[in-house]
């Protein structure tokens, strides 16, 4: 019995720090794709990315 009452608190003890990294990490809010995906602001790409292109490529050569 000794052994089983240690490995059920060592589980345990594990579930909770699980629980409180996670607490710790997203916070105590219902964790679903749509939270999870949003981010503070949109990234955006320049607009003209071939000239971009073009210098890099310049200084390539």
């Amino acid at each position: 019995m000794g052994l089983r009452n240690n490995l059920k608190q060592w589980w345990n003890g594990y579930l909770e720090r699980m629980a409180e990294a996670n607490e710790r990490s997203f916070g105590s809010q219902r964790l679903d794709c749509c939270v999870l995906n949003q981010t503070p602001e949109p990234r955006r790409t320049p607009r003209n990315s071939s000239s971009n292109f073009m210098s890099q490529e310049k200084e390539t050569q």
